[in-house]
């Protein structure tokens, strides 16, 4: 997620700071949440939503 995240500029890229910590979803993968929208890890692979 991080790296996804870093891909994309840290925060001053499109997805801004983290506003959440990293945090285990139902669908068996992680989660972060920051300003500008989420990237979640699931079953290896990153989905990103904004």
């Amino acid at each position: 997620i991080f790296s996804a995240w870093g891909a994309k500029g840290y925060e001053q890229g499109e997805y801004g700071f983290p506003s959440s910590d990293q945090a285990s979803i139902a669908a068996g993968g992680q989660s972060v949440e920051f300003q500008n929208g989420t990237i979640r890890q699931v079953n290896g692979r990153i989905e990103e939503s904004r």
